[in-house]
């Protein structure tokens, strides 16, 4: 979950953050494709829905590169012609974005895919997948993201001495978490925290953080907290100390696209067309990022709901991005693919947090049961 900078949150902190300066307009960056039909051509459902697990932000980047600007943004969603990376014609189809968190009461993607037919595939990290194979199967096809950006952070400044989260657990600091992330019973469990310092009622907003004045610590993403709570929080703005939760065990896969397996079949041939697509829409964000985030921030700002990002904040999220290795190849240079020996190490880790949550994963689940490397093409890396 990412950090809402919902205004009554921040208005019960004694602040207020505001948008940075307007962006360009999408008519800056229109640009009608050549016709190519590729997708339109391999079967595909037009459009192709996907939905996210949060508000448009980096995170969702390489959507963003296959869908370029001169789409339509509703409160909810963005909806664009897919441009193949690698040609640049139109594909003959469109991508549906829809907006998570609480854009829609926080329900996760798997939730939405087994109630919404129309959902072609979901963010859905393949810890969240572990947990729901026995009852909401899903496969994860293609992984833009190598490593997850969840972590959690403390006030350097009070903590000079803390460099990783085990650090925490000495002092007994109170740690602030969303109630019922499987990767805080594990960090509990394995012992790196203790279960006396951990607080369930975090909501996103900066405001319990920021009131006890550097004492506490908070889960979030290194792709926004830091920056957001330096430089747009003027009842902060001082720096932030992290460390990722992959750091600590709880190594998955986040925001993989993933769908159900009845969809492998039916759209087998869509899959091998749109796959190397996202692949090659990192490798095209790797080398150009100024136009993805100047949409990304356009549509936020058309959708005009509590979430706000500025064109600072998805540059320094790019940034991130990049430095921590949430965008990066796999250990055999390629992006996008999956790790069979990681998510083994995940279903080994996350199955006793499930069982102990009351829901079991699958028996016997194995990593091709929640992701598949079919669609990849091997020659897509970033350098």
């Amino acid at each position: 979950m990412k950090c809402q900078k919902i205004l009554a949150a921040a208005a019960g902190a004694g602040l207020l953050i505001t948008a940075v300066a307007a962006m360009p307009s999408h008519a800056a960056t229109k640009k009608k494709a050549a016709v190519g039909g590729a997708l339109k051509a391999a079967g595909c459902p037009n459009p192709i829905i996907i939905q996210t697990d949060w508000y448009p932000e980096v995170d969702h980047n390489e959507l963003y590169v296959l869908a370029p600007a001169g789409g339509k943004t509703t409160k909810t969603k963005y909806t664009a012609p897919i441009v193949d990376p690698r040609t640049g014609k139109n594909t003959g189809v469109s991508l549906e974005m829809r907006d998570g968190g609480g854009a829609v009461n926080f329900k996760n993607a798997t939730d939405l895919m087994y109630t919404s037919n129309d959902i072609f595939g979901g963010y859905i990290g393949t810890d969240e997948a572990l947990q729901n194979s026995k009852d909401r199967p899903t496969v994860a096809v293609v992984a833009p993201r190598e490593r997850s950006p969840q972590m959690i952070m403390w006030d350097p400044a009070t903590y000079p001495e803390v460099k990783k989260i085990g650090d925490l657990k000495a002092k007994g600091v109170k740690i602030h978490f969303f109630d019922g992330s499987a990767w805080m019973d594990y960090l509990t469990g394995t012992g790196v925290l203790d279960p006396k310092q951990i607080v369930g009622d975090y909501d996103g907003g900066p405001s319990k953080f920021i009131a006890a004045g550097g004492k506490d610590a908070q889960q979030g993403f290194s792709t926004a907290e830091p920056y957001q709570y330096e430089n747009d929080l003027p009842a902060w703005k001082k720096p932030v100390a992290y460390q990722l939760i992959a750091d600590n065990g709880w190594d998955f896969y986040p925001e993989p696209i993933a769908v159900k397996p009845e969809t492998l079949t039916k759209y087998d041939k869509c899959l091998k067309a749109f796959v190397p697509m996202v692949q090659a829409a990192q490798v095209a964000y790797q080398k150009s990022s100024a136009a993805t985030e100047a949409l990304i921030v356009q549509v936020v700002k058309d959708q005009a709901n509590d979430w706000s990002y500025s064109a600072a904040n998805a540059t320094a999220a790019t940034k991130k991005s990049f430095a921590d290795g949430v965008i990066s190849n796999g250990p055999d240079k390629i992006v996008g693919n999956f790790d069979m020996s990681k998510i083994q190490k995940i279903i080994d880790a996350g199955t006793p947090v499930f069982v102990k949550k009351n829901a079991p994963p699958k028996t016997g689940v194995k990593p091709e049961d929640l992701a598949t490397n079919k669609y990849i093409d091997a020659t897509v890396g970033l350098k």
